[in-house]
């Protein structure tokens, strides 16, 4: 019994060497689509502000719609022809006709008719962060062994279609909005555990 303990001991001591070569700060991963919204609150307030413009009738030119944010050089913004909105928008193969009907509205009908210079804005950002967050003292221990790792992961997305016919907004709407939520996942590490348990025997 006491030769298995001075064996568990040793290893976690040349655990903890190890360790005190590397750093012992937390891991933590983000990817972001570029954006000039710090959040889905900020982004959806922007887009609503513009929806709201956009249907009730005022003027809304390309220049005022980047002023919201939705600048193609500034946020993940495709740029799509009349081509594509027709796909979109019409019952032969649209992934919003369900909702829309056969027919779409009449802001985009009359655009699509004009050809080329009707074209729309797909915006589309998703956030995700990665942190390693473990819980306590005895957590950070295990985190810095590597015999657990507890990793906090949150994720937003917000994708939006803007129209214009020529340089008017003529039609605004949001196609998929998902509030920032956060999975906890708990990792171990089954290798060292097969070793302690090995010696354990």
């Amino acid at each position: 019994m006491k030769k298995r303990s001075i064996a568990i001991a040793t290893i976690a001591l040349g655990l903890l060497a190890l360790s005190g070569c590397s750093s012992t700060k937390m891991d933590s991963d983000t990817s972001k689509a570029v954006s000039s919204f710090k959040s889905h609150t900020q982004m959806k307030e922007a887009f609503t502000a513009l929806e709201k413009q956009i249907d009730s009738g005022k003027k809304v030119n390309r220049q005022a719609v980047h002023a919201k944010g939705f600048n193609p050089t500034k946020t993940a913004v495709s740029v799509i022809n009349y081509i594509d909105i027709i796909d979109k928008f019409t019952a032969n193969g649209n992934e919003v006709a369900a909702d829309l009907g056969a027919k779409p509205p009449k802001a985009i009908l009359n655009c699509i008719l004009k050809g080329k210079v009707c074209t729309a804005y797909h915006v589309n950002v998703t956030n995700t962060a990665s942190i390693e967050k473990p819980h306590g003292s005895y957590g950070a221990l295990k985190s810095t062994l590597d015999l657990e790792e507890i990793r906090h992961i949150t994720i937003w997305k917000f994708s939006v279609i803007i129209i214009f016919d020529g340089e008017q907004a003529v039609y605004a709407q949001v196609e998929e909005s998902i509030e920032p939520n956060t999975t906890i996942t708990i990792e171990k590490n089954s290798a060292l555990k097969k070793i302690v348990r090995g010696i354990s025997k």
